[in-house]
This record gives structure tokens, sequence and C-alpha cells, in this order.
């Protein structure tokens, strides 16, 4: 009994996420929220910064995009709404395309549950990003986060 009682409390802790887009010359930070279909999507609080930022300003950003994950976020209900909804977001990351942003860039998504943290690097598809499950990173969260932010660039190199 104890043990689903366990399993039933970690199914509820919270889930903070964001994704990391490296391009030529920057990274794009985006957070990433629950919505209320319990899927994520890419939302609000974006920051974009230069790749020779100080290790300690690129651990600021990804951690307080992290922070700022949010849930019951409205899924758009129409195609019409998600076009709108996508239109925007490429123009607040400075990007033309899902497509382009894809192929020009090495990604991952982070993720913290409870006090670990995941790092899972993306690679890029035809059309889409896929994850590489297999090289997916698990970190204890410590208040660790220049280390955690080390490992991060270092799988997006």
């Amino acid at each position: 009994m104890w043990n689903k009682i366990k399993g039933l409390f970690k199914l509820s802790q919270k889930e903070y996420a964001c994704n990391i887009y490296k391009i030529a010359t920057e990274y794009k930070i985006i957070t990433e929220s629950k919505t209320n279909t319990g899927l994520f999507m890419e939302d609000e609080l974006i920051f974009i910064i230069s790749i020779s930022s100080p290790e300690q300003e690129i651990s600021d950003k990804i951690f307080t995009s992290l922070k700022s994950s949010r849930e019951d976020i409205k899924f758009p209900e129409t195609k019409e709404e998600m076009r709108e909804q996508q239109k925007e977001h490429l123009k607040n990351i400075k990007e033309k395309s899902y497509l382009g942003l894809y192929k020009n860039s090495t990604s991952c998504s982070i993720r913290l549950i409870g006090n670990i943290i995941s790092i899972t690097p993306y690679i890029f598809n035809k059309r889409w990003l896929e994850p590489v499950e297999e090289k997916t990173l698990k970190i204890e969260y410590d208040n660790n986060e220049l280390e955690i932010t080390r490992k991060i660039i270092e799988i997006l190199e």
C-alpha cells in the first residue's frame, strides 16, 4: 500500500521544462508549460543570449526559464488559433520558420521533476526534432546550477 501512495505522489510532482536551441551565435532558451491537455508547449519567457555570454549568465537564464514553467495553459482549440500562436511565437524567438530553427541548431530539452534534472538532446529528422532518449543525462539537482549548465553547454556543442 505504501508503494502505491509513493507512486501517486511521484505522479503529482510538478514538472518544470524548457528547450534550448544553439544556433551560430546565440542560445534561444524557451520556457515550456503544460497545457490543459497535458502536453507541453513552448511558452513565454524567452531568452536569446550570445553563446559567448558568461556561464553564470547562461545558467541564470536557463533556471529562470525552468522555474517559470506553468501548468494548465490553454491549448489552441482550432487550427487557426494554433497557426496564429505559432506565428507569434516565431516572431518572439526571431525565427522565420520552425523548420529553419530545427535545421540550423543543436537543441535539447531540460526537465526538472522533484530533484532530478533530465537533459535530452534532439536530432533533426527531415521536418521535425526527435529526442535521442538513449543520450538523456539525468543529474540530481541540489542547487548545482552552474555544473548542470556546463553539462548542457557540452551537450549542445
